[in-house]
């Protein structure tokens, strides 16, 4: 089957939803502990496609408006979530410090005292910062990806700054990587399609291969580091290759693109108010209660901001046209 995988789908906006979509289910895998490792997988493929993501949408728009794309899409919705946590918590009597909630609000997560999955949004700020920097002053892609690449050492180096158990270091790496991937992105679809598939198909085999071994047969700090690179480049090249074929999961694709609103609601349930789906029924009975609310708490927020946003741009342009 021909397809023009150059323009429509590979590597595509449905690529990366779909990949969302596994990420996110690994992570809750992971969670509920019915996967051993398998959030560790879920962080790993996120941040290869945030710096995928990022580096394309470079190319295509710049980075002037860069800060107020993150805060809507990222720190805003984060905020809202976080709100909600912090009046909770003064409701049922957990009290915090001033000073821990606000940095908490604004996206520090160095303690892990209100939700510990979200380091994630301290790390992730982190490298948006640090893209920032390196895409606004250096002129030179190769010389980018040095800058972030030496940044993911230091990153590791001061890992300990993290709460403790979440294995920051573990995914130093992913995100440069995701920056090389998208600029290498024109690279990869000059390559003719029959060699291309042959190509993603022999990644994908020695990847999962790779991965299988260092998982079942290996259990070390290094193991488990490169064994998530090693899943996350299977999981990459294998949609990657599905890509090429216009082959879509719809249901994984859904859940991907709500993946981050899921990000922002599942783990604090299994953790600070875990009590509320202590219900004494069967085990999966309260797991999948527990995964509807989270779904219908996600497509709400979903909705929510994407409605405020729709309103903040309907502002906007009548402030400029009375201007």
């Amino acid at each position: 089957m021909e397809v023009d995988y150059n323009l429509k789908n590979y590597l595509n906006k449905n690529w990366s939803n779909q990949l969302k979509g596994i990420a996110i289910i690994l992570v809750i895998l992971g969670h509920l502990r019915l996967i051993s490792h398998a959030g560790a997988w879920g962080v790993a493929i996120f941040l290869i496609i945030s710096g995928f993501g990022l580096t394309q949408s470079y190319f295509k728009s710049g980075i002037n408006d860069f800060f107020k794309k993150r805060v809507s899409k990222v720190l805003f919705p984060y905020f809202i979530v976080t709100l909600i946590w912090v009046v909770i918590d003064a409701f049922i009597g957990i009290k915090h410090s001033v000073s821990s909630t606000i940095l908490v609000l604004i996206g520090i997560n160095l303690n892990g005292e209100f939700d510990k999955s979200m380091w994630y949004i301290t790390f992730i700020l982190m490298w948006y910062l640090m893209f920032y920097i390196t895409f606004k002053f250096i002129r030179t892609n190769n010389i980018r990806v040095i800058m972030l690449f030496m940044f993911s050492i230091i990153l590791y180096k001061f890992r300990f700054i993290f709460p403790s158990g979440v294995g920051a270091g573990l995914y130093v790496l992913e995100f440069p990587i995701g920056v090389l991937l998208g600029i290498s992105y024109k690279k990869i679809t000059d390559v003719k399609t029959d060699n291309l598939k042959i190509i993603q198909g022999i990644l994908t085999i020695c990847c999962f291969s790779i991965f299988f071994i260092l998982y079942t047969q290996f259990d070390s700090y290094k193991a488990y580091f490169l064994e998530n690179l090693f899943f996350a480049f299977g999981s990459i090249s294998l949609f990657g290759l599905l890509s090429m074929y216009s082959i879509k999961m719809k249901l994984i694709e859904w859940v991907g693109i709500i993946s981050f609103e899921i990000y922002l609601f599942e783990f604090v349930f299994l953790s600070n108010y875990k009590f509320i789906f202590n219900l004494s029924l069967n085990i999966w009975v309260e797991r999948l209660l527990y995964i509807v609310f989270v779904l219908c708490l996600s497509l709400i927020l979903q909705k929510l901001i994407g409605m405020i946003n729709r309103l903040s741009k309907v502002s906007s342009k009548q402030k400029s046209v009375a201007q």
